[in-house]
């Protein structure tokens, strides 16, 4: 199938479908190489001989005949196993969209058994019937079919196909033979789940955390992908494998803890590819892919994880292809123009918070540990000695409709009304922090206010007044329904004396290290993080400044690319990457600066 026959339908879609439905189809070249990885992994777990990459030789070689493994007679004898194994995979796609991954495992099986002289419709038939297609979306599914009655002739019975939300258990009962099929267990699940975060459609995370499956595994802060692969594990059998592209944002988030030690416990993965920067799907611009295969069971194979890695945002799939097929197990380093490659221990790929490392070698580790030790002693972390904590958050900072400032003013909207100035405070952006030090002045205030209604109505009636007009938008915040704050405050304002130097600052988001002091006050944006001593003594000016120079090193970038959360190249300077950073210990001079 060709690459426009494949996207015909991906490119029908308006922009409001695809985020209201998540939908991005795969390229067919990264539907091959998941299939191609897939069928390598389960051959080498059912056969027991050689290493995945020579079934990924032997099924992707324009001429598999000629693949040399042995002899004619091994070579006979092993067509035959893996005849075998193939002719018998039950196959499942939870959102298969217009069915890029059945059609490309139907394709890499024609290729592999053409080159034998096999592909006859009986086993074209046979192969078919174990394939499952489920997508919510009635009309991909019908350019599935017309694709496949186009390649194999409408004489072949299509595979089963069901237009119905894989998730909801209710509609899968409906149909006995999914249901059974699915309850018995499948070989492999192959997919590219709906990327859907809760924030913007809580509606769909609502309606699904009240079926039994929903509520079993939902997780705060979580993505909708995570439930297919939860999905997906459950369906498979022991020793099955399923390969998946999502974004990599799961390998850290704090919203996926449940869902990674949920992997660690019941599989293990065989590879994890971390495209980081390059762009794999072009109305996606800014998303951040990983590949990963897991195979499920807790007796699999100890013999390691392969880490691919692009070294440019250019690096593509055919190099790709080259590097893992190049891999050989036992080799912790292969030479690659595009791609770095790793065989790490599948308990090495989990870092002490229970984090994915996606791009760990022997040598990062080594240092990883040398950073988190002093000596024997482990490293106290930032997190013991600072309060990390996030900046204001308003919930109605403007009102772009009417060019109106509500809790942020500009400072000729703050010049304008005087009666505000007793509330008002300097407001930063995460753009003004810098390295070691915060551009100031700033172009904006922000109205300060978390006292109680009583006195603030006795005190300045004005500023009550000023958002009198806001008052039923700043009523329907969460805050405010569950009472934790009276509608006219600041969603969460914290506590002033957090705002107090001398502090540092961190940008929510930078591509290296960014940190910044203030020796006095800094009110900034929910994009800024602070970080404040614990132990206000006549040392905190000191050891602030020399902690400073610590985070702006060279070490911490190091440590934050490893161990911290990424949106692909850049760093996320959030509360919990920054509470982990180890910090060497201080001693202070006998003069304070």
């Amino acid at each position: 199938m060709s690459d426009d026959q494949h996207l015909r339908f991906d490119r029908t879609l308006t922009e409001e479908k695809r985020v209201e439905t998540g939908s991005y189809y795969t390229p067919p070249a990264m539907a091959e190489l998941m299939v191609v990885m897939s069928l390598s992994y389960t051959l080498y777990r059912r056969l027991g001989t050689r290493c995945p990459e020579d079934f990924m030789r032997l099924l992707s070689d324009e001429n598999p005949k000629g693949v040399s493994m042995g002899s004619k007679r091994e070579q006979t004898a092993l067509q035959k196993r893996i005849h075998e194994v193939l002719s018998n995979l039950e196959v499942l796609d939870l959102s298969a969209g217009s069915g890029i991954f059945p059609l490309t495992y139907m394709k890499v099986l024609k290729h592999w058994y053409s080159a034998f002289g096999l592909w006859k419709k009986p086993l074209i038939a046979s192969i078919a019937s174990q394939l499952s297609v489920i997508d919510i979306q009635s009309e991909p599914l019908q350019l599935f079919e017309q694709e496949f009655r186009s390649l194999y002739g409408m004489d072949i019975q299509v595979p089963s196909i069901y237009c119905l939300d894989a998730l909801d258990e209710v509609a899968v009962s409906k149909f006995p033979e999914l249901e059974a099929r699915l309850s018995s267990g499948v070989d492999l699940v192959l997919g590219n789940p709906p990327y859907l975060g809760e924030k913007n459609h809580k509606d769909i995370f609502q309606r699904l955390r009240a079926t039994p499956f929903g509520a079993r595994f939902y997780e705060g802060r979580m993505d909708y992908f995570y439930y297919f692969v939860y999905r997906g594990l459950e369906a498979l059998k022991p020793g099955g494998q399923l390969c998946f592209i999502t974004t990599n944002y799961f390998a850290t988030a704090d919203g996926a803890k449940n869902l990674r030690t949920h992997l660690n416990a019941i599989g293990r993965f065989n590879a994890l590819i971390n495209f980081n920067d390059c762009t794999l799907f072009k109305d996606a611009l800014g998303q951040h892919n990983v590949v990963f295969n897991l195979e499920k069971g807790d007796e699999v194979e100890e013999d390691g994880c392969v880490l691919a890695y692009p070294k440019h945002k250019t690096a593509n799939l055919e190099s790709l292809y080259e590097g893992l097929l190049q891999h050989k197990t036992g080799v912790c380093e292969s030479i690659n123009e595009d791609w770095q490659f790793s065989l790490v221990n599948r308990t090495m790929l989990y870092d002490y918070q229970g984090m994915l490392k996606l791009v760990p070698s022997e040598a990062h580790q080594q240092l990883i540990t040398k950073l988190r030790h002093e000596g024997q002693q482990q490293r106290k972390t930032l997190g013991e000695q600072f309060y990390v904590q996030q900046g204001i958050v308003s919930g109605f900072d403007r009102d772009f409709k009417e060019k109106q400032g509500v809790f942020v003013l500009t400072n000729e909207e703050a010049e304008a009304r005087p009666w505000l100035k007793k509330h008002l405070k300097p407001f930063y952006k995460n753009k003004q922090v810098r390295k070691y030090q915060v551009v100031k002045p700033t172009d904006y205030e922000v109205l300060y206010l978390s006292s109680k209604l009583e006195e603030l109505e006795q005190e300045v009636g004005p500023v009550f007044e000023h958002l009198l007009p806001y008052r039923e938008r700043l009523s329907s915040r969460r805050e405010v329904v569950k009472k934790i704050r009276p509608w006219y405050a600041l969603q969460w304002p914290r506590e002033p004396w957090r705002f107090q130097g001398p502090l540092i600052a961190a940008p929510q988001r930078a591509f290296v290290n960014v940190f910044a002091y203030e020796a006095e006050e800094l009110y900034g944006s929910a994009d800024i993080y602070y970080i404040a001593d614990r132990l206000q003594d006549q040392w905190v000016t000191q050891r602030t400044l020399w902690t400073l120079a610590y985070l702006n090193s060279p070490l911490v970038y190091f440590w934050l690319s490893l161990m911290g959360k990424r949106k692909g190249s850049m760093l996320e300077l959030y509360a919990t990457p920054l509470k982990s950073i180890p910090l060497p210990s201080y001693e202070p001079t006998n003069k304070a600066h």
